[in-house]
């Protein structure tokens, strides 16, 4: 792990908003920072760094624990979690669409191609019965 320090100098409203992204809570109390935390194993750099932030913010008079704004991620009938985004190129993107349309038109042709089949069958069928 690369532990080069860098400078990032924040103005007082900059580090306030770094402290409300730290705030963002599900219903069962556990931050968006702690759960992405989880995701990547990286705890502890989480805790190290909410740690500067909370310094810096009672240095600068913020509010911070309770007296401090909290921001909660809210769900009805659906689950509601933290996963790594995987993106694809434009190509790629495009690729699967016309995947997805060949299979689409693909499954019509056989759909109909089926529906051909079964009503022949049925007409052949009719043919065979004696009337009577």
């Amino acid at each position: 792990m690369n532990k080069k320090f860098v400078k990032l100098s924040l103005n007082v409203e900059e580090l306030e908003y770094v402290r409300d992204l730290f705030s963002v809570m599900f219903d069962d109390g556990s931050t968006l920072s702690e759960r992405l935390a989880g995701l990547l194993d990286k705890k502890d750099l989480e805790q190290s760094l909410w740690h500067k932030i909370y310094k810096e913010c009672k240095a600068n008079n913020l509010l911070v624990d309770k007296e401090a704004p909290n921001f909660l991620i809210s769900t009805s009938d659906i689950t509601l979690g933290v996963f790594k985004a995987k993106f694809l190129s434009e190509a790629e993107e495009e690729k699967k669409d016309e995947k997805s349309k060949s299979r689409s038109n693909d499954i019509s042709s056989a759909q109909n191609k089926n529906k051909d089949n079964t009503m022949s069958n049925r007409r052949r069928s009719d043919k065979k019965k004696p009337k009577g």
